[in-house]
């Protein structure tokens, strides 16, 4: 038996491709009339058949990529690169946390992005997570979100979902690697894949601001007024393309 005959018989593509393999292939005889017939229906599923597949790649890959950070200028260049990889991102942010007791700020805030839900973690394909340094560590506001995710671990939901960190500090060695790192630690715990950025990114080994392999960085300077350079720039966006590339990877492996 040939190979053709042993695909599948009920695969509308092996269906498709059975019609529209040459008749001396399959050791039919037909009219000229019926073979154009034949033909034009196996096109036609052919066609129908790839359109379905489409669609169910772009519905598999539907989901967001998150961009969770507080007060973070390179937010944006990551969405860029996420959008460049195909994907849609969706800019998040969290309140402050008060000293005082009983304080609350409102709902929605007064300027840029919204504040984070824990559905909005639920349902992203991947999450880049970003914070200022405080201390060699994330920001309060930040981890305290993180430590209100536990549902969310206790049902897995975040398990084998591409993610990234970023950060920025004033000084140039002002702790943005021990940041990065200490990103990472509740990441893993939610069973989360930690893509970093490879040296084939040359903007890692040309830099003269921010940019480690753990993650995008800047260095904002003393008075926070500097900008992202083209290496700090260039590294967001390829770490927003690597995670929608991921995304959309593990999305197919999964079917």
């Amino acid at each position: 038996m040939s190979a053709l005959f042993s695909l599948h018989l009920s695969s509308p593509f092996t269906r498709a491709l059975r019609i529209l393999v040459p008749m001396a292939l399959l050791g039919g005889v037909v009219s000229p009339a019926m073979a154009d017939d034949e033909f034009r229906l196996g096109k036609t599923m052919l066609l129908g058949y790839r359109a379905e597949h489409l669609a169910k790649a772009q519905t598999a890959t539907s989901k967001p990529i998150l961009i969770l950070c507080y007060n973070e200028p390179l937010a944006r260049q990551i969405a860029r690169g996420v959008e460049l990889g195909g994907l849609e991102a969706r800019l998040r942010t969290v309140p402050a946390v008060s000293s005082e007791c009983e304080a609350s700020a409102p709902t929605i805030p007064e300027e840029g992005a919204l504040y984070a839900e824990l559905d909005d973690l639920k349902n992203c394909a991947g999450l880049a997570l970003g914070s200022p340094t405080r201390f060699g560590n994330m920001a309060a506001p930040l981890k305290y979100f993180i430590d209100g995710t536990s549902s969310l671990w206790l049902a897995g939901e975040l398990v084998g979902k591409p993610a990234g960190v970023f950060t920025s500090t004033s000084s140039l060695h002002g702790g943005q690697e021990s940041t990065l790192l200490s990103m990472m630690l509740p990441l893993l715990h939610h069973g989360m894949l930690i893509t970093g950025l490879p040296y084939s990114e040359g903007a890692l080994l040309e830099t003269r601001g921010g940019g480690t392999p753990y993650g995008p960085s800047h260095h904002a300077g003393a008075d926070g007024k500097r900008k992202l350079d083209e290496h700090e720039i260039a590294l967001c966006r390829a770490l927003g393309q690597r995670l929608a590339s991921t995304a959309k990877q593990l999305e197919t492996s999964r079917g």
